[in-house]
Order: structure tokens, then sequence, then C-alpha cells
């Protein structure tokens, strides 16, 4: 009976994962489309929900409407910014997840209390490079293609950090 309830509970879970999948994937839909970008954050938070652990996201969505775009694109840049955010915090911490319409643009705010990224690195950050750790080599592309992903939308990503006090990701897409 232990099992069969332990089978049953994983069974929920990942059928759980798999459904935030396909809501984050979003592969059985057509491509350019109506989306609400709450949906597309969510199922990016709950995709990383293993990698969240001790740090609380706090979501203030303000009141936006269904915007044209790429949903799937967009949730690639969410999960970029997302997990760049996690990547600075160490043990608990806070990411704040805020939306926003204004002046017939969307704005998403992004924030973490993380450790910042240096101003030496702002200037390069979505720009395609090297990136050594230890004795790895890496080629990180999930920043720069954030970016051009939400250039294609005739949108703007901005960042705006400070040493030991965290970064703000603003992503900022035009309404129609």
């Amino acid at each position: 009976q232990d099992n069969s309830g332990t089978i049953a509970q994983a069974s929920d879970r990942i059928g759980t994962i798999v459904d935030n999948f396909k809501d984050f994937a979003r592969l059985d839909e057509a491509e350019f489309q109506q989306a609400d970008i709450h949906d597309g954050l969510n199922s990016t938070v709950n995709l990383l929900q293993h990698e969240i652990g001790d740090v609380q996201v706090v979501r203030d969505y303000g009141e936006i409407p269904l915007i044209r775009c790429y949903p799937n694109q967009l949730n690639q840049v969410f999960m970029s910014l997302l997990s760049r955010c996690l990547s600075t915090i160490e043990g608990k911490g806070e990411i704040h997840l805020q939306t926003r319409a204004e002046d017939g643009l969307l704005h998403v705010v992004i924030r973490d209390s993380g450790s910042g990224i240096p101003a030496d690195e702002l200037d390069a950050l979505f720009d395609l490079g090297f990136q050594t750790a230890d004795a790895r080599i890496r080629f990180d592309t999930s920043l720069p293609s954030a970016y051009n992903i939400v250039k294609s939308h005739d949108g703007n990503l901005t960042v705006s950090s400070s040493l030991g006090k965290g970064t703000r990701f603003t992503v900022t897409l035009p309404l129609s």
C-alpha cells in the first residue's frame, strides 16, 4: 500500500511537470498569438521550482491585457532571466516579478536580492562570449538569445545592478 501511494504521488507530480512544460513550450498552439504574460511567468516559475529552494518568489502582477506575441519565445526569455537571478542568490533570497501596462507598453520587471553584477560586466551582458569558471570554458547564449527575442518583438530588455543589492531586468513590449 505504501508503494502504491508513493507511485500515485510520483505520477501526479510527473503529470504536473508535463502540464507545466506544455504551458511553457506551447508546442500545441499556433506560434504568433494572443497570450497572457502572467501564464508564461507562472509556468516558468513552476518549472524552476526545484532550483528555487529557499528563494521566495513575490508576484506583483498588474492588470495587463493579452498581447500578440510568440509566447514560447517569451517564456524562454523569462527562463533565462529567472535562471540568471537564481544563480546569484545563495541560500535565502527573493525574486520579485512585476507587470504593468503604461503608455501603450507592457513592462515586466524581474528583480532579485542576489549578489549583483559588476558594473564592468553589464555592458557586455547581452553579447555572445566565452566565460571561464574553474578550469572550464563555457559559451552561454541564454542572455544574448533573450535580448534578441525581445528585440524581435519590437521590445527592449534592460538591466541594472548593484553589487550586494541585486539585479533588475526590465522587459518592455508594445501592447499592440
